[in-house]
């Protein structure tokens, strides 16, 4: 299927304005998965030495490997603000 922006568009605003803004959040969600994996390639061309990397870079390698770094749906953008009413929001 090869649509054009405008065709997508059009799509897109035939969709109730939730569904729109999941539209949205998935092309986030995409854009974050391609920034990755440009990012996984950059690095292994680096090949620097686990020992060598900076301590953001360990952070992110451990959190990676242990699946503990992804998204949350329907976020307002200040998770590191009000993380509590996210997590506990539901009690």
């Amino acid at each position: 299927m090869n649509l054009s922006v405008q065709d997508i568009t059009a799509e897109i605003l035939t969709l109730p304005e939730q569904e729109q803004q999941e539209v949205a959040d998935f092309i986030e969600f995409l854009k974050t998965k391609l920034a990755r994996r440009q990012a996984k390639r950059f690095e292994s061309r680096q090949q620097t030495p686990p020992n060598q990397l900076t301590e953001g870079a360990r952070v992110l390698q451990v959190l990676e490997e242990v699946g503990l770094l992804g998204c949350m749906e329907g976020g307002d953008g200040k998770l590191s603000e009000d993380y509590k009413q996210h997590l506990w929001e539901d009690e």
